[in-house]
């Protein structure tokens, strides 16, 4: 930091300490606090349609997915090791801040959303879901 600037950071439930102008965040309040639910969605999806299908993941149903209020950020990810010639594989992981965020999307917007995929992409790809937690 140069001059007389400043820069206050508030993060919910965690005090800073000063020294010596760095600033510090406990550590283990730090982890509590981005201790995140990752909901990953692993699709395979039938080359042929690929393109059609990560353009509409993208411009579409992530964007809808999000927009339920439930998830802080999103990642979307290719896999690069998939060995089906015929298919292609993607991780699309959704972050959570608590367990109550995912069953609410769950109970209130997930059955829409992937009837919705499933009526698009009809036979054309098989998905599942793993849910994951954060441990450092």
């Amino acid at each position: 930091m140069c001059g007389e600037e400043s820069i206050l950071l508030t993060i919910e439930g965690i005090e800073p300490t000063f020294k010596k102008n760095v600033f510090y965040i406990h550590s283990l309040a730090l982890r509590n606090f981005f201790a995140m639910i990752l909901y990953n969605v692993t699709v395979a999806v039938d080359k042929n349609i690929e393109d059609e299908w990560k353009a509409w993941m993208s411009e579409v149903h992530i964007p809808d997915v999000i927009a339920t209020g439930q998830f802080v950020d999103h990642k979307f990810y290719q896999v690069l090791d998939h060995d089906d010639p015929r298919s292609s594989s993607f991780s699309i992981q959704y972050f959570a801040k608590s367990m109550e965020n995912l069953e609410v999307y769950q109970q209130n917007f997930a059955e829409k959303l992937q009837r919705e995929h499933h009526k698009k992409f009809i036979n054309k790809f098989i998905a599942f879901r793993t849910l994951l937690q954060s441990v450092e």
